[in-house]
């Protein structure tokens, strides 16, 4: 008898069996044969498949070789957002939580604020209830999938007023419901009613009031004596005539003319109804139209009493200025015509005669048509007092004439002038004081033209350029042709100065007679 100790250690899947009669060991795998006995059977080992176990097929280890990633051959990294990899077991977690068919979530509110209170979601799936408070009514539409709101048991907001929750009665500043006694007032107000128009509910004559006594109160109208009233209703107008008056009244002017008719014809009281000429028989004159106007005294007021009778012109340019003329028929006898003179009629050839002007009489003003003796003292204030149309006596007292320029250029006041040798009646500038025969009066006159100039009393003098006057002193002729000097020497002279004068400047002398 063998005796023999072994020590076989057994591994995972290995099953051993000692037979100690045959001196045998056998040993035995026994998950493997988990795996043989497939859908091939116990004699070949069939390709796993996506529902039975089996050995991997060329095709699948190519696959798989596909997926092994950065890792190489020894080993399957995990996949991460850039590369490649096996799932780990918490991305396998998560994605089992996600479910079937699965999509991008949309845009939710996860708060909804309610007045200054935040309403927050506390899960992916938390509802937000909707209740109908005190007098709300909600109405949920799963179908259209809406909810419809609406107040029930109390009117409107827009409705409620100042009552709150309650219907107001209604003010004349705040919205609210209406009381009865509001809606007998409004029962009473005719269909299309408007706002009152303006109307006079009192009438005034002369101090007297006459105010209406109801809502439809009426004013009579009525015809007093020569008022005549005719109402039209259908116009809505009433036409107020003066009765008797009317025909006096229609007499004021004219509608026609006449030439031939004799004015003391012509009575009817007002005026008369056509034009007359001034020439015609009886009337006051000229051979223009006039308006004929007759003022009657008596019961009759027919044309057969006492008459004044007035010519009033026509309005045409020819008649106005003739005037008004005036005239009376007393029993029955007519008298002559009188002008009525106004500012338009009194001119030239007017024929006006007054007897005094003003209380003076004609012979008291000075005539201009005839010889007169001049008494009394005259005073003169006009520059220019006497003036003829070769002479005038100036207004600072100098006697000038007339003659005409001939010093070759426009004339300058206050130079010394000489009487022209080549021309009539002429003056030419002098620089000599023993021929000069006075000094021109006026500047601007043009070489040709007749220019005043002052022969005797007081005259204007223009000094030379280098000299001066003082009062008092002689004048002599200037070197300067026109200009004149002053000096001392009394035999030269041809004046005095009157005025002291700076250089080159023009002052008053007097023209001494005995130059001449």
């Amino acid at each position: 008898m063998i005796t023999f100790r072994a020590q076989i250690a057994q591994a995972n899947g290995l099953t051993v069996t000692v037979n100690l009669d045959q001196s045998t060991v056998f040993l035995s795998l026994d998950r493997w044969a988990d795996h043989l006995d497939g859908a091939g059977g116990v004699d070949q080992h069939p390709v796993a498949t996506t529902s039975d176990p089996g050995l991997m097929s060329a095709a699948d280890k190519t696959a798989l070789d596909d997926h092994i990633g950065a890792g190489g051959t020894d080993q399957h990294p995990a996949v991460t957002d850039s590369v490649a990899g096996f799932m780990i077991s918490a991305q396998k977690t998560k994605l089992d939580a996600i479910e079937p068919g699965a999509e991008v979530n949309q845009y939710t509110f996860s708060i909804v604020k309610v007045g200054a209170v935040n309403i927050v979601a506390d899960s992916k799936t938390d509802t937000l209830e909707l209740i109908a408070g005190a007098n709300i009514l909600l109405t949920p539409d799963a179908t259209n999938d809406r909810i419809t709101v609406a107040v029930t048991g109390v009117a409107p907001s827009s409705h409620v007023g100042s009552g709150g929750s309650e219907h107001a009665v209604v003010t004349t500043t705040i919205n609210g419901f209406m009381l009865a006694a509001d809606k007998v007032k409004l029962n009473g107000i005719a269909d299309g009613a408007e706002v009152n128009q303006n109307t006079f509910s009192n009438v005034k004559v002369g101090s007297s009031i006459i105010a209406a006594d109801s809502k439809t109160d009426q004013l009579e109208i009525a015809a007093g004596s020569n008022i005549v009233l005719t109402a039209d209703t259908d116009n809505d107008k009433i036409t107020f005539s003066l009765g008797e008056l009317v025909a006096l009244l229609d007499r004021f002017g004219a509608s026609a003319s006449s030439s031939t008719e004799d004015w003391n014809d012509c009575t009817r009281p007002g005026t008369y109804t056509k034009l007359l000429y001034g020439d015609n028989t009886n009337g006051p004159g000229g051979h223009q139209w006039f308006h004929v106007f007759n003022l009657e005294y008596g019961a009759a007021r027919d044309g057969s009493g006492n008459i004044t009778q007035l010519a009033i012109p026509y309005s045409s340019t020819g008649a106005i200025p003739l005037g008004i003329s005036i005239r009376g028929r007393y029993n029955g006898t007519w008298g002559s015509w009188s002008k009525i003179w106004t500012a338009g009629n009194d001119g030239s050839g007017s024929g006006l005669d007054a007897d005094l002007l003003d209380g003076s009489e004609a012979t008291d003003f000075v005539s201009v048509a005839s010889d007169q003796t001049i008494t009394g003292a005259k005073t003169f204030t006009n520059s220019n007092p006497i003036t003829g149309a070769k002479f005038k006596i100036t207004q600072e007292g100098g006697y000038a004439i007339k003659l005409t320029n001939k010093t070759g250029t426009a004339s300058v006041k206050g130079t010394l002038v000489d009487i022209s040798s080549t021309v009539d009646s002429a003056f030419v500038l002098s620089s000599d004081t023993n021929s000069a025969i006075g000094t021109v009066y006026e500047n601007g006159i043009a070489d040709g033209s007749e220019c005043w100039v002052v022969v005797a009393g007081i005259a204007p003098f223009l000094l030379a350029a280098t000299e001066t006057a003082t009062r008092g002193q002689y004048i002599n002729a200037s070197v300067t042709p026109g200009r004149v000097r002053t000096d001392v020497d009394y035999r030269v002279q041809f004046g005095i100065a009157l005025e002291n004068a700076t250089a080159g400047s023009l002052f008053l002398g007097l023209i001494k007679p005995s130059t001449y």
